[in-house]
């Protein structure tokens, strides 16, 4: 009594089972890193494993630790890195969960020797534009999962970056075409 085996029609797979990403409003406008680590006590931030970051982010000046944004997977607004020259490759490593943009990402004025490389490895679709320019020390690009750029996309003026093999080679790993000029064409 009360018991038996039964078929039939159930659940769909994942039911109950949530998206694990908290949605968290707030713009990081940093000039410095308590700017940046502020968002760290923005609501709902500190718990969650991983975040819908509703905002903007802006990164210069003096900012040197991004480890508070390793959380964000999605921006839905732009995210920009300008004239921050204290930011290393290993430092922006901390973005590296971020798949999608809405708005426009830019690097551009980053002149320190630190910033060698742009990877975004998880990095998709970006919602605007793609502008990385004049960025003196920049020598290699990743983004090999990205494959939708809503407002073109424009490399310029990083001295450093080949032309031929790096920017080449970016177009052919994303299916993307980028204007360029003011990088290295004699590589």
């Amino acid at each position: 009594e009360g018991e038996g085996e039964g078929e039939g029609e159930g659940e769909g797979e994942g039911e109950g089972e949530g998206d694990p990403c908290a949605t968290v409003t707030f713009t990081v406008n940093a000039n410095g890193n308590v700017d940046v680590n502020a968002l760290g006590s923005a609501p709902g931030y500190a718990a969650a494993q991983c975040v819908h970051l509703i905002g903007s982010i802006t990164i210069g000046g003096q900012v040197n630790q991004l480890d508070t944004l390793a959380k964000i997977v999605d921006v839905s607004g732009d995210l920009t890195l300008d004239d921050a020259d204290r930011i290393t490759t290993a430092e922006l490593a901390s973005l590296d969960n971020i798949a999608a943009v809405g708005g426009a990402v830019r690097v551009i004025d980053c002149d320190d020797f630190l910033l060698s490389s742009l990877t975004f490895p998880a990095l998709v679709s970006i919602g605007d534009v793609l502008e990385i320019s004049g960025n003196s020390n920049l020598r290699s690009l990743g983004f090999d999962l990205l494959t939708s750029v809503a407002g073109g996309i424009t490399i310029a003026d990083n001295p450093d970056l080949c032309e031929v093999e790096d920017i080449d080679d970016f177009e052919s790993r994303t299916g993307l075409t980028a204007a360029s000029n003011g990088n290295d064409t004699g590589c």
